[in-house]
């Protein structure tokens, strides 16, 4: 049995060569590292009460698995986090290669202050330095940040959080052993992928830049790109000579025998800024592919069509009246039917989907509720696809994605293809006005091993940029097609806002097994009248990621003053018992607010083109869905069973059934609350706060959809592109990614992003066949 496991084991993935750049001084490192031990210290008898150690101990070593050592317990609460090498130098490289040189320098400046003795008095109250006072002490402070009145000092506390969880969840090999966390999946098949064959550069002179004639080129590679690539490759084939189509991606491809990643590799290898992109105020964290396949690599399987609510808000609010259309239809079924996505109405392909304990969990509680729920078509071609980690790369390349089913069937007809390639800008031809005509692309290639690099001037004549919500603007901008040219590009960025409702129950769940979202709860996905509200679906269940969004809770350490440590310990309770639970995922349709979108836009770093900046704020009404959508979700819990409900926001305390208590209520406590009454109670208390739970300067969601910074439009003063994806008043440039949906989808939007591709690249290969045969 362990051989066949190490048979079936990851190849580790390359990474990057380190970078040798020290982000901070010495003092600002011995500072910063004293705020993160704040989060996960060393947990001992000797450092806190020991009866809430005792306590806290037998709640661990209640859900062990049968093969644990007799002190594994101990072990785990006394984990010492942030004093190892290995955690000082992965936040190091996190910043040096994914953080904005200027919040870097801004977070060093704080650092710095509260080395100084004015500073340290502001932000501390004392004036002995932080890094000097005692771990308790320590704590009183960094917890009072997290509601501060100074701006610094809540950033600061939001940033280290993050910063702590998220290394020590990639690191910690205790935490794994206390879940029985595999490193191969217990359900992993390994089947070979495509045999992908690249452009290589190495051998071009170096003093001048390499020069490429193409006919078509294609940016990016992802679910807009592959649509694209597999259709005019395609739908070409037949003209003489058959067009050269280039696709240019600066990610890397990797093949399935490195799948699936570990979260340290999945960060460097497959996913923007490391592992997500925080907005500005820090509100939200944006999470998108980075790499070969793009989203599609990164994304679960669920294929949802656009509904027709959203299509017909599209066809009347932004005149685009082909959105209700049969042919739009026809390419949503076409990109389907490819993919071997079952029809809703097929209850044979959907009975074939197994379904793992939080989806099936999912689909009764709902019932038992009266709420709407339904099973979720995968585009998995009909097979057995019971893979759990499909964030991190699916090893069996069942999911039909850019990298297993788009690309190859691109490359089998003539498409070529350049890894690690970033397109800085778009080429004009200006004799026929400024910012019309594109001549070709500037691009820069860099070697996989990262030791090449070679400047590309590559010649076609349609361009066509499938770079993602994120970085499509930033290109336009990059090329002359700035805001004063058109203001809409970069803007109206829409988002899904999300948020966990995690659930511990008495059994084992293991929410890592199994297909990762396979049901919806679709009840409270209209709760405005306007086709905006929450869906409820089921989330990643690796410890990894609900580690990283379950938060502190810092009032717990400012109520008991007895229990300084309170905060970090519950922390670390919660996610040892995760083996026992899953999360619920919260999915809200944003700008539910319509002057929202104004505020919302992305824009290029002023420190390096190549990272993006996002401006983002959940208003207040789509926070209020969330809200909504999360009770519901705390109720399908609480009928199935959950002993534990944990809605993921620090701000919300977390629901124990009286009943599963391993401390005894008082008397009169026991005489009145059962377990309803507790949970309504608990609930009253939640909605009587209200959406100040939630307020952004505090708490964070997170969206995984990006949508709408080059939307489509009827008319050069609404949008970007027109209503066949061309930029507008340009002759051949277009755009095909989710970036011009022209509000947020409402479900996952690998469907509406694909179906929308195939109708720019139909009239895109119309356009190619009418000039060829001229």
């Amino acid at each position: 049995m362990l051989e066949d496991m190490v048979a079936m084991a990851a190849v580790p993935a390359p990474v990057p060569p380190l970078s040798t750049n020290e982000v901070f001084t010495s003092d600002q490192w011995r500072t910063l590292l004293s705020i993160c031990e704040v989060f996960l210290p060393s947990i001992s008898s000797s450092i806190i009460e020991e009866k809430k150690y005792a306590e806290a101990r037998s709640k661990v070593v209640g859900i062990l698995p049968d093969t644990a050592d007799d002190n594994l317990a101990d072990r785990y609460l006394a984990e010492n986090v942030v004093m190892s090498k290995d955690f000082k130098e992965a936040l190091n490289q996190r910043f040096a290669r994914y953080v904005p040189q200027g919040q870097v320098q801004g977070l060093a400046s704080l650092l710095s202050a509260l080395n100084s003795k004015i500073g340290c008095l502001v932000m501390t109250g004392s004036m002995v330095s932080l890094h000097d006072q005692d771990l308790l002490s320590r704590t009183k402070i960094v917890m009072k940040w997290a509601h501060s009145y100074l701006d610094p000092c809540r950033a600061l506390y939001q940033a280290a959080e993050f910063l702590t969880k998220a290394t020590w969840l990639a690191q910690s090999s205790v935490l794994h052993q206390i879940l029985d966390y595999p490193k191969v999946p217990r359900n992993i098949e390994r089947h070979p992928g495509y045999d992908f064959k690249f452009l290589d550069f190495s051998n071009e002179p170096a003093n001048a830049p390499v020069q490429i004639d193409a006919d078509v080129i294609i940016i990016g590679s992802g679910c807009g790109a592959g649509v694209v690539a597999e259709h005019l490759s395609s739908s070409l084939s037949r003209l003489n000579p058959k067009p050269r189509i280039l696709l240019l991606e600066k990610g890397y491809h990797f093949s399935n025998s490195h799948f699936p990643m570990d979260q340290s590799a999945a960060g460097v290898n497959l996913q923007e800024g490391g592992g997500g992109v925080l907005s500005d105020d820090g509100s939200i964290a944006v999470l998108a592919g980075s790499t070969w396949g793009g989203g599609g690599t990164v994304n679960w399987s669920a294929s949802l069509q656009p509904q027709h609510f959203v299509r017909e808000e599209w066809a009347a609010k932004n005149r685009l009246p082909f959105m209700l259309s049969q042919e739009f239809q026809e390419c949503l079924d076409e990109v389907c039917d490819k993919m071997g996505v079952c029809k809703p109405n097929d209850l044979n392909g959907l009975a074939q989907i197994e379904h793992n304990f939080g989806n099936s969990t999912l689909l009764e509680g709902a019932r038992r509720l009266g709420l709407t729920a339904k099973v979720v078509p995968q585009n998995s071609a009909g097979k057995h696809h019971y893979c759990g980690r499909c964030s991190f790369g699916c090893a069996s390349s069942t999911k039909q994605g850019p990298a297993t089913f788009w690309l190859p069937a691109a490359a089998e007809q003539g498409t070529e293809f350049v890894e690690g390639c970033f397109v800085e800008k778009i080429i004009w031809d200006e004799s026929r006005g400024p910012k019309r005509n594109a001549t070709g692309v500037k691009a820069t290639w860099v070697s996989r091993a990262r030791d090449v690099t070679r400047q590309l001037n590559i010649s076609a004549k349609h361009i066509i940029v499938s770079s993602g919500t994120l970085h499509s603007p930033l290109l336009l901008h990059r090329s002359g097609l700035t805001p004063a040219v058109n203001g809409h590009i970069g803007s109206n960025l829409h988002l899904h806002p999300a948020i966990g409702v995690h659930g511990t129950y008495p059994q084992r769940a293991n929410p890592w097994d199994g297909a990762i979202l396979t049901t919806v709860m679709t009840g409270c996905e209209n709760l405005d009248g306007n086709g905006h509200g929450a869906k409820v679906e089921v989330n990643l269940g690796t410890p990894d990621i609900t580690g990283t969004i379950m938060p502190s809770r810092p009032q717990l350490s400012l109520s008991n003053i007895e229990s300084t440590m309170e905060s970090a310990l519950d922390y670390r309770v919660r996610i040892a018992r995760h083996g026992h639970a899953f999360a619920f995922i919260v999915i809200a349709r944003d700008h539910a607010e319509a002057g929202n979108s104004k505020k919302s836009y992305v824009y290029c770093d002023p420190n390096d083109m190549q990272k993006v900046r996002v401006n983002y704020t959940p208003s207040p009404t789509d926070r209020k869905h969330l809200l909504e959508a999360a009770i519901a979700a705390a109720r399908m819990h609480f009928v199935m069973g959950a002993k534990t409900i944990d809605i993921f926001n620090p701000n919300i305390s977390m629901f124990e059934r009286p009943t599963a208590r391993t401390t005894k209520l008082n008397a009169s406590q026991s005489r009145t609350l059962s377990d309803e009454d507790a949970f309504e109670n608990w609930l009253s208390d939640i909605r009587a706060s209200g959406i100040s739970l939630f307020d952004p300067r505090t708490s964070r969601v997170g969206s995984a959809h990006q949508m709408g910074t080059c939307r489509m439009s009827a008319s050069p003063t609404d949008g970007v592109v027109d209503p066949r994806g061309k930029v507008w008043d340009t002759e051949n440039v277009y755009i095909a990614d989710a970036s011009i949906l022209p509000s947020a989808s409402g479900v996952n939007p690998m469907i509406s992003n694909m179906g929308l591709s195939l109708h720019v690249a139909r009239g895109i290969a119309k356009t190619i066949e009418q000039s060829w045969e001229c």
